[in-house]
């Protein structure tokens, strides 16, 4: 059994906050009314996500050495196959009650309810996911991918901003991977150091404030300036978080990051239609209310029913349905796929 990372979890707890706070401080109405605030949504937009995704390569990385050294199958595409019907069924379901409730709270169509529950992450790490074994499978080479990915990182982030983002992030987590493959424990200390990860941090929130001060969102979240950020940014966290493991803030919030995610989207995404016309206090405690909602009461609700049949229906429902419960589709892998085994559980990702 893999254990978990607990300053990991720490990790992914804190920027599941920064995420939560990224979305409720425009969905409350606050970056409206202030610049301050809008400077804020800028600053955690420029990292968060793309420290999210080196995170989630790191721990893969971490998992398939570890698969390799105790001589176990590493499950590769099994282990894709079920992260994908994990992510993919309580999006769907997840999207159609977003779109109901939008739907019933004012005229809005299939993809503006879909956009407002801003689902992108679920189906990008599916796709990057399945890119992954695709580009080691015909390349082999880490040098290779990380060139090719670089390369079109570039090219896109010229022609087209949002797709130049999403190999960005394709690329912060290859690098997440093969740090988590090639990193051991002593190893990992010394390269993550505390001190360059507070310089790092230093620098790239200068350059941030500077590139918003020069042109705004529109400099910040550029794919050519976004990605290098990510970069510094995301070792500048794992420097620091790795440094005060006992420091467990976070920790709890996140083993449920996921639900965090799912839980924001469908109950509080839509309350931005109802927040530009009002008095700046009432704002703010939109703000706060909605902000500890998001952040606190997922986590509440699965710490309570973790253990029983209430939590694998609403949060593992595709794992309690599609594969612990289901031996056809375990049998039709393992006969025409070759795939089957190893009942490791992928604890951190």
């Amino acid at each position: 059994m893999i254990q978990r990372l607990r300053w990991v979890d720490n990790l992914k707890g804190f920027l599941a906050l920064l995420v939560v706070l990224g979305h409720t401080v425009t969905w409350s109405g606050l970056a409206a009314h202030m610049d301050v605030f809008q400077f804020i949504y800028f600053y955690i937009s420029s990292f968060h996500m793309s420290a999210f995704f080196a995170v989630s390569g790191y721990l893969y990385g971490r998992i398939a050495e570890n698969s390799l050294q105790e001589n176990k199958t590493c499950l590769k595409w099994t282990k894709v196959v079920k992260r994908t019907i994990d992510l993919a069924v309580p999006s769907v379901v997840c999207m159609g009650v977003t779109f109901c409730v939008v739907r019933t709270l004012g005229k809005f169509s299939l993809a503006q309810a879909i956009s407002v529950s801003k689902f992108w992450f679920v189906w990008v790490i599916i796709a990057i996911d399945i890119g992954h074994l695709f580009l080691y499978f015909i390349i082999k080479k880490e040098e290779t991918v990380f060139l090719i990915l670089s390369v079109l990182t570039v090219l896109f982030g010229f022609l087209f901003n949002t797709l130049g983002k999403m190999f960005g992030y394709f690329l912060l987590y290859e690098l997440g991977v093969s740090l988590g493959r090639h990193l051991t424990k002593e190893s990992e200390k010394k390269f993550f150091n505390y001190q360059y990860g507070r310089i790092a941090l230093i620098i790239t929130s200068i350059a941030i404030f500077f590139g918003y001060v020069l042109g705004g969102g529109a400099i910040v979240l550029n794919t050519l300036y976004k990605i290098p950020i990510g970069i510094m940014m995301s070792y500048s966290l794992f420097s620091i978080f790795l440094a005060v493991p006992s420091v467990a803030l976070f920790e709890t919030s996140g083993k449920f990051t996921l639900q965090i995610y799912f839980f924001q989207v469908v109950t509080t995404a839509w309350i931005k239609t109802y927040t530009q016309n009002i008095p700046l206090w009432i704002n703010c405690i939109v703000f706060i209310v909605i902000t500890w909602i998001d952040y606190r009461l997922p986590c509440l609700l699965a710490t309570k029913y973790k253990n029983t049949k209430y939590y694998n229906k609403l949060f593992c429902a595709s794992k309690y349905i599609f594969w612990q419960k289901n031996s056809t589709v375990q049998g039709y892998l393992a006969l025409h796929f070759g795939l089957g085994g190893s009942e490791n559980e992928e604890q951190n990702r």
